[in-house]
């Protein structure tokens, strides 16, 4: 059937896969990166422009030959709406009234067929969005310029549920309940390879007979957990945390109350599940450590990533650090999260280091000495109300730590 309307098309292709412990880019199908794989689809329903945003202007060469508008995005590591911004910035600039098909790099079971429903929903003015399940839907979508001209409001990494959520007319919705799969995680990577949705051997190292692999029922309540504990934290650091009512939480994660409280008993315990994601994300890291790294800098590695997912914007980090930090009410989750780190790290490094007699010790010197630094960092940046970075600010902390201890100071007397 032939359209009556054109369309422009964005791929969003910005992202570190920094839980995934791969570029997602590069993971092929039929030997084809998914990267030239979800631009090539977005090509073949044949928009006036596509443009494709990217963090690293290196991934471009995957996109030779497909007529790519590249958009470079350095700002992604503050979440998915600077690369949406950013897209709807260059689009505006062309002053065109066409809606625009937007879709991202890791839904590995996109097919042009989805793409191709979704043109054959547009009424002329709503939104047409991708359905995975009764309580999430996203992209692909096909977004009006009423929608777009809204980008600029976005924050955080979120992308245009915050306006459809907030909007008083609804989206078009097409089911696709395959699209909720996506690939954030080794775990959902084994999965994918196991099913030949991508490329790779059956046993990988993520997927051992001895590592149970969750069904994808589980992993639906993960996402639904995962956002859940988004939308509330991202409210927390905007109103605080007692401000914040639990019908406010479901709404803005698109669940209903009942839903929320399946998952949560309290707002308090979604503060504490937060604050576990934090420890899961620093023992990942860890185990994806070199086997002839040393702890110094593997640690510092492995905080630095923590830091990058506190929050996906410095002032969205700032005040939840202060938050959970300063507030009596939560800072015995801060406490449990600072028990837990110091568990993984003992655990992770135990095996590690040297046999002997003191390899128990050295690991827990190790652990605590590594948490000490990343507390006083953390004290240093709500001192100087954020000035400095955080990140740089927490290689300067294990720099002068390793001074004091392994430097003779000139002290004054």
């Amino acid at each position: 059937m032939t359209r009556r309307f054109s369309h422009d098309a964005v791929l969003l292709g910005a992202g570190g896969s920094a839980r995934l412990g791969q570029p997602k880019q590069e993971l092929t199908i039929d030997g084809e990166p998914l990267l030239r794989r979800a631009a090539r689809l977005l090509a073949e329903t044949k928009p006036t422009r596509l443009f494709v945003v990217l963090g690293d202007r290196g991934m471009a060469t995957h996109l030779d030959g497909l007529n790519a508008h590249i958009i470079e995005n350095p700002d992604w590591p503050q979440g998915l709406s600077t690369s949406v911004r950013s897209a709807a910035r260059a689009i505006q600039s062309h002053k065109t009234t066409r809606p625009v098909l937007f879709s991202g790099v890791d839904q590995c079971r996109l097919q042009l067929s989805h793409l191709d429903a979704l043109l054959r929903a547009w009424a002329g003015t709503r939104d047409v969005v991708t359905r995975y399940d009764a309580e999430s839907y996203g992209i692909p979508a096909l977004i009006s310029r009423h929608t777009l001209a809204q980008a600029d409001n976005l924050t955080g990494d979120r992308g245009f549920g915050q306006i459809w959520q907030q909007g008083t007319e609804s989206p078009i919705f097409v089911d696709a309940p395959e699209l909720g799969f996506d690939l954030d995680t080794p775990a959902q990577l084994a999965i994918a390879i196991r099913h030949g949705w991508i490329d790779g051997r059956r046993r990988t190292a993520t997927a051992r007979e001895d590592v149970r692999i969750p069904g994808l029922r589980e992993l639906k309540q993960a996402r639904v957990r995962t956002k859940l504990i988004a939308e509330a934290m991202h409210l927390f650091a905007g109103r605080g945390f007692e401000a914040v009512t639990v019908d406010e939480i479901a709404a803005a994660a698109g669940v209903s109350r009942r839903t929320l409280f399946r998952y949560f008993d309290t707002k308090g315990d979604i503060v504490f599940a937060w604050a576990s994601t934090m420890t899961d994300v620093l023992r990942e890291t860890m185990a994806q450590a070199a086997p002839d790294e040393q702890p110094g800098p593997a640690m510092r590695r492995a905080f630095t990533t923590v830091i990058e997912r506190i929050a996906p914007t410095t002032k969205e980090c700032l005040a939840l650090v202060r938050l959970i930090e300063q507030s009596p009410a939560l800072r015995v989750h801060s406490l449990r999260k600072y028990a837990a780190w110091e568990e993984s790290i003992i655990d992770a490094w135990r095996d590690r280091l040297p046999a002997g007699d003191n390899t128990h010790l050295a690991a827990s010197v190790l652990a605590r000495s590594s948490i000490a630094a990343f507390r006083a960092a953390l004290e240093e940046w709500l001192r100087c109300d954020g000035r400095t970075a955080l990140a740089p600010l927490l290689a300067r902390t294990f720099e002068l730590q390793r001074d004091i201890f392994d430097k003779e100071l000139h002290l004054v007397s």
